[in-house]
């Protein structure tokens, strides 16, 4: 795989990709120099090749989900949490979203994308509903949110594209396609899949879409991707949460914008202010970079965005994908032999283990890989194996042992009680 572009050492094994990704070393340096940039020539930041470093990721991120809009499309947000909570924003703008209608997440969730949600549901009288699978090896995520749908009161379908907790598989299409049929938004955090799992807006046609930079997008903390499909982009509804000047109209580079006595609204049309105080320019920048937060793009964390962007789309998500398959495949045997659970539609990258009617087991057996210098996290019941191209064949065996190790020391402890 790619394990010399990083510099993680020999032990602990790293299988956590799901948690935060290492930063390869390209990425190091770029942040390196960035921030030395600040420090010595903070006027350079604006200089020819400099200050467009969002274009080019926007641009990036486009060519990874196919935008129909090219750079059009995407956003830049500081959060997952963020880029859904203006999805949710302009959702409750649209009207669109009534008393009693259903916004539909799934149980256990990660919270950055049920939050926004929970203060829609409070603010226009919907109803959150959490859908629950009684066991997810038999079960699927996707079928369960379609027959959830059947009632025609889903109005925003808020999901992710893997599960966080076990890497259980959505299919988005499937159900892209059952909310356009049902008249329903659908709002996916790919956070947990973009960049080792292929995805395509076209094909998806989400409404919104947010990916974060700092797990299988090889990039920093504090910064997320937004897209926003073109028919919510020029939407009546389509204003941001936060107003500044570097998503207006004219504010390009370091162009400062100057105070008008008559000003054009989001319309284009002339506003007298009728002889009361001045203002800034009103209308927004075209497509979805209306949507920016607030500040200027980081000159440190869009270099290193951009570097990462750069592996993750010169390794291919698809062959991340296969190669990274192969990997949970063979975890996957080994754990169905020792006799624990795994999801019957798992993502190639992430693999959730589970023993049945012993939610605490994730936990003792993470902490006792730890103490044997392996690195994976267990959430809500699951031993979630997330290992990454930095990861090595003999890594995966090695794991494989000590998990079977770890069981077969539960069954001794346990027929000890008998």
């Amino acid at each position: 795989m790619h394990r010399h572009l990083f510099s993680l050492p020999a032990s602990p094994i790293y299988l956590s990709g799901a948690s935060r990704s290492p930063l390869p070393r390209s990425v190091l340096t770029v942040g390196v120099r960035a921030l030395r940039r600040k420090e010595e020539t903070p006027w350079s930041i604006t200089s020819p090749g400099n200050e467009n470093i969002e274009e080019q990721a926007r641009v990036m991120w486009s060519k990874l989900l196919n935008t129909p809009g090219g750079a059009n499309d995407l956003a830049l947000a500081p959060s997952c949490s963020y880029a859904i909570s203006v999805a949710a924003n302009v959702l409750f703008s649209s009207g669109k979203i009534r008393p009693n209608d259903i916004i539909l997440v799934l149980s256990d969730q990660m919270s950055s994308n049920v939050y926004p949600w929970q203060h829609l549901a409070k603010r226009t009288g919907a109803k959150l509903h959490a859908v629950k699978l009684d066991d997810f090896s038999s079960s699927s995520w996707t079928e369960a949110v379609i027959v959830e749908m059947e009632s025609g009161r889903v109005k925003v379908v808020a999901v992710p594209n893997v599960h966080w907790c076990d890497g259980a598989l959505l299919n988005l299409e499937r159900i892209g396609a059952c909310c356009r049929s049902k008249g329903a938004m659908l709002v996916v955090d790919a956070t947990q899949s973009l960049g080792a799992f292929p995805l395509d807006v076209q094909k998806v046609q989400p409404d919104f879409l947010a990916a974060s930079s700092h797990k299988w997008l090889m990039g920093p903390y504090g910064v997320c991707l937004l897209y926003v499909a073109a028919q919510w982009q020029q939407h009546d509804c389509a204003v941001p949460l936060e107003h500044h000047e570097h998503n207006r109209f004219g504010a390009d580079g370091d162009v400062c914008l100057e105070m008008q006595d008559d000003l054009v609204d989001v319309n284009g049309a002339n506003v007298s202010n009728g002889g009361g105080t001045t203002g800034y320019e009103e209308r927004f920048k075209s497509g979805a970079r209306k949507f920016d937060s607030g500040g200027r793009p980081n000159p440190v964390l869009l270099p290193m965005v951009v570097e990462g962007l750069r592996h993750v789309l010169a390794w291919n998500p698809e062959q991340v994908h296969i190669s990274l398959s192969k990997m949970t495949n063979i975890i996957q045997i080994a754990a169905k032999e020792l006799g624990l659970v795994t999801p019957k539609e798992h993502a190639g990258h992430i693999l959730g283990i589970s023993a049945l009617n012993d939610p605490e087991w994730s936990d003792r057996c993470s902490s006792y890989l730890k103490s044997k210098g392996i690195i994976i996290a267990s959430r809500f019941g699951h031993l979630r194996v997330a290992p990454h191209v930095y990861n090595t064949p003999v890594e995966i065996s090695t794991f494989c042992s000590v998990l079977k190790e770890f069981v077969e020391q539960q069954q001794q402890h346990a027929n000890a009680k008998l």
